[in-house]
Parts: structure tokens; sequence; C-alpha cells
């Protein structure tokens, strides 16, 4: 028999199948199993006790009559596993139906596979809802789940970034579920190395995936999740989310979000999400929350996001929000980034449609900044039809944004439909915008070489760069075509609130650019006056 056979019909419901390299072994169930792999003592059978080095088959073997679904047959698989110390549990039938959890507490080295990623589904039972389908109530280490599905209960039909969902009875809230000892003040057990390797999860009704608290690695690889929330990661020691592909979430892509250390997120596909294709951001509220919710949190630390790509996203590319520090965000291609989802509050704020945003906390008042987005390089991205703007940064400190191209920023009206964006709104319709209207939450930040075009027929892209008074920014060798308002590199010195506090436009140089509170417009000296976008004298 190889890897992946179902059990011969005729086989006895107590034999005990374990596969080991190609060999086969049976015992009685409850008892202690031999296998039929040679002993490395004596060339023959091992000694009872002894470790084998195969894989616990969970078949008809395993199942009693008395049996209502496979969750008791799953259980004293993995409990024969553990007993015989078992390093791989086989799921080989082509679909299995739980109503409680299947719990993999205990174990250290396992790998819980099934035949492939379409040849194996676990489901909840008939209007059973499961809080995850796979967890671990006690310590684990080293476990690797591959080669299967988890299938939820949601049956929409999503056509566009949305956040609403319907559901049929049951069904699970997430599909993978591992909490442990790093989350902060934690009562939770230690689990370290845990990955998830060529799965698919569909229609859950929470996150398919949270891994929080962690230590080692959290590691999840080449796999599908369609028509959930985003797959969730807070408070691990390292991060590995590489070779995914996201579609139809109802929330981001994926969360690498709070206390995470050591991130890395490349090379994953995302297409109609509700929100952000990534999120990097944290959570700051007040109090620790429960159930899903963790202790909130600054950004995470160490990030890498390369070489991803987003297509029509209700929000945008990458949330760089709350407080992130030392990340690069590199490589990536968005496009198609919504004014909000379909039905959602957002929707008419105005405030989203952007490649990659970055701000620090609070995000309503980064004039009042208690922590920076802080280290970062924004690098070579192409972003391209975003309805608001291509990059934003606020509440921002050391960083670079650098060889970038924006295609295409903007749309001719508001997140309504109805209003039409005028080319003095400075908050619309931008290739990059460094916070004009807090600029005091800036400083040393670099924005070099980058390529921002509009080449629509009739362009509504309002202006390449805009950069307030921030301090010590650097604009050079940037590139504009097609933009309402000609490239000014020059960033503002000055936000002010009424006319009496403009300083006079023959005393600063001619170019020198300020936005006007109380006009709610930028302004410019011509080395007369004070003109507006059209020239118009102030």
């Amino acid at each position: 028999m190889t890897t992946g056979e179902s059990l011969p019909q005729s086989r006895s419901r107590r034999d005990v199948v374990l596969y080991g390299f190609g060999a086969l072994t049976t015992g009685a169930l409850g008892g202690r199993l031999q296998t039929l792999a040679p002993s490395p003592n004596d060339g023959g059978l091992p000694n009872a006790g002894e470790s084998s080095p195969g894989a616990v088959f969970v078949s008809d073997a395993y199942r009693q009559i008395t049996d209502l679904d496979d969750s008791a047959q799953i259980e004293r698989a993995l409990a024969d596993a553990r007993e015989r110390n078992i390093k791989h549990v086989i799921l080989c039938n082509a679909s299995y139906t739980i109503s409680r959890p299947i719990d993999l507490a205990g174990f250290d080295g396992l790998t819980l596979r099934g035949n492939g990623v379409h040849s194996t589904k676990v489901h909840a039972a008939d209007g059973v809802f499961i809080h995850t389908a796979i967890t671990a109530t006690g310590p684990v280490s080293n476990i690797t789940i591959e080669h299967l599905s988890v299938v939820g209960s949601a049956h929409d039909d999503v056509t566009e970034p949305r956040r609403a969902r319907t559901f049929d009875a049951g069904g699970f809230t997430s599909a993978f579920f591992f909490r442990g000892d790093r989350v902060p003040q934690s009562p939770y057990p230690a689990i370290r190395n845990v990955a998830l390797r060529s799965v698919s999860v569909y229609g859950t009704k929470g996150l398919p995936a949270l891994f929080t608290g962690v230590r080692g690695n959290a590691t999840i690889a080449d796999c599908f999740f369609d028509n959930c929330l985003d797959v969730g990661f807070t408070f691990n020691e390292s991060v590995h989310f590489t070779g995914n592909r996201v579609t139809r979430s109802a929330d981001n892509g994926v969360s690498l979000s709070r206390g995470n250390e050591s991130v890395v997120c490349v090379g994953n596909s995302f297409e109609m999400c509700a929100f952000w294709a990534i999120w990097i951001g944290g959570y700051l509220a007040t109090g620790s929350g429960n159930g899903f919710r963790d202790p909130s949190a600054p950004g995470p630390v160490s990030v890498t996001v390369v070489g991803n790509v987003g297509v029509n996203m209700g929000f945008g590319g990458v949330s760089a929000q709350g407080g992130p520090k030392n990340f690069v965000i590199s490589g990536n291609s968005f496009s198609d980034l919504k004014r909000g989802p379909v039905g959602h509050s957002q929707k008419g704020a105005d405030q989203v449609g952007i490649g990659i945003y970055v701000t620090g906390h609070p995000v309503a008042q980064p004039e009042a900044v208690t922590h920076y987005a802080e280290g970062f390089v924004i690098a070579n991205n192409m972003i391209s039809d975003a309805q608001l703007g291509g990059i934003v940064l606020r509440g921002a400190k050391n960083g670079m944004v650098s060889g970038n191209l924006i295609l295409r920023a903007g749309s001719f009206h508001r997140a309504d439909g109805k209003t039409v964006v005028t080319v003095d709104e400075i908050d619309q319709n931008y290739g990059i915008a460094a916070d004009a209207l807090y600029s005091e939450s800036l400083s040393n930040i670099t924005i070099q070489q980058n390529v921002i075009i509009d080449d629509r027929k009739s362009p509504i892209t309002n202006r390449a760069v805009w950069v307030g008074a921030a301090s010590n920014a650097t604009v050079a060798n940037n590139v504009a075509t097609g933009m309402r308002t000609a490239l000014s590199e020059t960033p503002s010195t000055l936000i002010t609130k009424s006319e009496s506090q403009r300083p006079n436009p023959q005393q600063v140089p001619a170019g020198t650019q300020l936005f006007d509170l109380t006009l709610g417009k930028p302004i410019w000296s011509n080395g007369k006056m004070w003109v507006d976008a059209s020239g118009a004298a102030l």
C-alpha cells in the first residue's frame, strides 16, 4: 500500500494500520502495537514500547458502531499515535464530518495530513456550529498540517468587495486556531513551531486561520483561503506567510498584526477582499478584549512585504497603521483599489482607495502621535487605479519612498458616486501625499525617483506629490505626467488657519505652498501675492 491508499474493506474494525515508509503494521486497538518495519537493534521486530517510524491512518479501523460522526474515530487515532509516539497521522478518507474540534494537544513533531488539498475534506456535522476545526488546547510543538481542506457554511456568490455574508446552519468560526503563551498576560499553553502547508479553507464565519502567541515559527505556505475573513497573526515570534492565495475575504486578505516580530509576507496573491490586501498594523484600544481579540498593542516589528499581488480591493493594497517599525514594502503590484466595499459605512468616508497607507497611532489624530510608523522603505511598487491615491504617509518618520510607479490615481467622483472631485482638493486624487494637514507628524522623509502618470483622456489626478511642513523632508527627481496641477517638489512650510497668519507673499520664495485651513485648500505665493490653483488672487 502506498501513501494515501484507502484500507481494504475486509479489514477488521479493531485493526490498526500504521504507515512506515512502505511498511504496514496491524494490531489490536487499545493494545500496544508493533510494526513490521525492521528494528535497528536486531534487524527483526522492535521491542514492545519502542517508537515506530510509521504513520497512523485514520480509517474505519478506528470507527465504532455507536459513532454518530468521525470525531471519536479521529480522537482514537490521535490517542494511539500519542501512545506509540507516531509522528504521522493521515486522514485517508475523502471526507470527515466532525462535531467537535480536532485537538492536537500533547504532540511534538506531528504531521497531520490528508490525501490532497482536493481529496480530503473536513466538514462540520449537519447543523452543528464549531469554534474551530483543528486546534491545540494544551502544549504542542513542531506541528505541520498539510494536504487537506476545511469547508465552512458560507454560500454567497461574492462578485465585488463586500463585508456581509450569508451562512447555512452550522459550520466553523475558524478552521485552524492556535493560541500560545506569548500573548501578554497569557493563560494559554506553550505552542511552538506550527505550520500549515497546502491546505484550503472555504466559507468560515471568522478567521480561517489564527495564529497568536506562537513561539518559534508560525508558518502558512502554499494555501488557499476563499470567502472567509482575514488570515490572522498576533504576538508571534516569527511569521512566514508565503505563496498563498486569498480571495473574496470579508475583511483583509491577511492581517500581520500587533505584537508580531520578524514577519515575512512574500509571493502571495489577493483578490476581491473587502478591506486591505495586507495589514501590517497595530490595534490600540482600551481594555483587553476577549474571544479572538487579544490585548491591544502597536504594529509589528521587522516586516518584509515583497512580491505580492492585490486586485480589486475594497480599501487598498497595504495598510501599515498603528506604528509598525522597521518594515520594507517592495516589488508589489496593487490595482483596482476602491473607495470602500459594497454596503460598508467606510464607503462614504472618502479616506480609502489607497495603494499603501502608512500611519502612526492614533490614526484619527496624527497631530498627536504616540506611536510612530518608523524606519521604512517603500520602493519599486506598482500601484494602478487607486481611487483615492497612491501612497499616504501620516505619523511617520525615518523613511524612504522611492522608485514606485503610480498610474491613474484618483476618481472623477467621491465615494457617493455623485460629488465631483475638484482640482484644489488636496486630500483627493493624488500620487503621493505626505500628510499635508498634520505635517508636524512627519520627519526625516525622502520621496525620490517615483513616477506618477495619468494617461486617461481627461486626467483627474490632481497632483503627483504633496508634502506638508515635514521636518527634514527631501523631495527630488520625481516624474509626473498628465497631472491637473504641475509637480512641485518644494515641501510646504506652513499650515495656516486665517489670512492674518499668512506670511508676506513677497518675502517668501515664489512657489512656496501652504494649506489654508479656513479656505480648505492649498495656496501658493507667486512672489507678489497668494493665489489658488487656478491662479486667482486671494
